[in-house]
């Protein structure tokens, strides 16, 4: 039995009213997008534009220019690969769906999501870059300010749209989920009847073919549950993964009682067991906290930008 190393991170958002206030603003455009499609869509701009941080960057530099020997050089290679794919590909989400409601007997679905349209990462940038542009002229009420809003108005209700439209894909994935009738749902359905050495051999299969794990199980675990009850002492969620070794990140979050959301991430990528072995363990645990840090940040960073953004009104005229 291949043992599986990882390496995990956490993070805290102490105060997430900003989540719940955009709720509210987005609402108001008819775009009804709930705590976990924000932290999806978050998840999906995360991977598209993750850089390390600068001191990060610096660890990885310093390796770079002591890689004399093949394995230090198997070790850059693998962090880079790993980076370089957490730009390139689409996170493919397991998110798992409590199923209790509907059928108790399953404990939960699992929703296998990815977004295949990257319309939404470029509507977002398009629209924050004519925003940008249209907060730098002073005084706005010009003709070249009011160009500038009307392109801002016009990339805005893009991105409006496109929210609105991948809120409705998700509502869509989890009601098929919910009914078990995804893909995924499918073809555990199928494991399930067949005897058990059959089973270990088939669901091996899938992590031969990529392309074949994401449709089934996604390349990442996904759990949001929620906030907790009032009066709960519980602090922190770890999440389970499956028995395999395709998951490359698995995500488990929970806001507690106090309304603190708490994110911790298991790193089960590439580069993660080669720096362990190499007894570089500090630097695959400054890559995931780094990881986990950034994400939270990009959290935050666009719930205010998106805040900001949908309050801009047209500039009044002069009188």
């Amino acid at each position: 039995h291949q043992q599986i190393t990882e390496i995990s991170a956490e993070t805290t958002i102490f105060d997430i009213t900003q989540i719940f206030n955009l709720r509210k603003l987005l609402s108001e455009t008819g775009t009804h997008l709930t705590v976990n499609d924000l932290l999806v869509t978050t998840r999906i701009f995360h991977s598209a534009h993750y850089r390390p941080s600068s001191s990060v960057q610096m660890e990885i530099d310093a390796l770079a220019g002591v890689a004399r020997t093949r394995m230090e050089r198997r070790l850059l290679h693998a962090i880079e690969s790993s980076l370089a794919r957490g730009r390139r590909v689409n996170p493919a989400l397991g998110i798992p769906i409590d199923a209790s409601p509907y059928e108790p007997q399953e404990r939960i679905y699992l929703l296998t999501f990815r977004n295949l349209s990257e319309s939404l990462i470029w509507a977002w940038d398009d629209t924050w870059e004519a925003y940008q542009a249209y907060r730098r002229i002073e005084p706005p009420d010009t003709p070249e300010g009011r160009t500038a809003f009307d392109e801002f108005a016009r990339r805005r209700a893009r991105l409006i749209g496109n929210l609105r439209a991948f809120s409705y894909l998700l509502a869509a994935s989890k009601a098929v989920t919910l009914r078990g009738e995804s893909f995924s749902v499918a073809v555990f359905e199928l494991l399930s009847n067949l005897p058990t050495p059959l089973q270990h051999v088939l669901r091996l299969i899938p992590e031969q073919f990529p392309a074949l794990n994401e449709i089934i199980r996604g390349d990442e675990v996904y759990s949001n549950i929620g906030r907790v009850a009032p009066g709960s002492s519980l602090s922190r969620f770890i999440t389970a993964k499956d028995d395999g070794n395709a998951k490359t990140l698995v995500w488990g979050i929970l806001t507690d009682d106090q309304g603190r959301m708490v994110i911790t991430m298991r790193d089960f990528r590439p580069h993660v067991a080669p720096l362990i072995r190499a007894g570089r363990t500090d630097l695959a645990r400054k890559l995931a906290q780094d990881y986990v840090v950034g994400y939270t940040a990009d959290l935050i960073g666009l719930v205010a930008r998106l805040y900001a953004m949908l309050q801009v009104t047209p500039p009044a005229p002069n009188l």
